[in-house]
């Protein structure tokens, strides 16, 4: 888009000249004493040379090809802006769908925590054998967090009860947790 708008601006820029190389042409042509024909006249005065008549039809030439091209910008720009636009309202939703999405795993994390205290709870209650061997057949992480939420006596008995490796693996995913920040 940068390099369209400089384009843009040096078109404008040889556009402008061009109209005041024109103008000052035929204010270097006209007869003393006569009044300065107006910018939009300047191409048709005839009392000029043939080659000054060439200038002027090549100028205007270029006035009308600077123009074509100042409108060919115009458009690509339009366009341009356009796109500009939608890509802004698509950016605009996908932040709002990226809220939603957090907010929904804010609830879905705070439903969990509450799952894995209340199992806490129910082991805490139990025995210390009863709970290790229901504990035992529970995936490393589940268990890590149930042993997390509960009072350190009862998770030491917990632990105590169950197979050494299981008992191995679930201390290092506690200790992994922790220090997560």
């Amino acid at each position: 888009m940068a390099e369209k708008l400089k384009s843009f601006f040096i078109l404008l820029f040889i556009f402008a000249g061009v109209f005041v190389l024109t103008v000052k042409l035929a204010e270097i042509i006209r007869s003393p004493g006569q009044p300065a024909p107006a910018a939009s006249d300047t191409a048709c005065v005839s009392d000029k040379t043939p080659s000054e008549i060439a200038l002027l039809e090549s100028l205007s030439l270029r006035r009308q090809q600077l123009e074509a091209k100042e409108a060919e910008i115009a458009a690509t720009l339009k366009y341009v802006k356009d796109a500009e636009r939608k890509l802004e309202a698509k950016i605009l939703t996908l932040r709002e769908l990226e809220k939603s999405v957090k907010e929904t795993m804010a609830v879905k994390e705070t439903k969990d925590a509450a799952k894995i205290a209340s199992l806490a709870k129910i082991y805490s209650g139990m025995r210390a054998k009863e709970a290790a061997k229901l504990m035992a057949d529970l995936d490393t992480k589940t268990a890590a967090a149930i042993i997390g939420n509960m009072r350190e006596i009862k998770a030491a008995a917990l632990l105590s009860e169950l197979p050494e490796d299981k008992a191995k693996a679930i201390t290092e995913e506690i200790t992994s947790l922790e220090l997560k920040p």
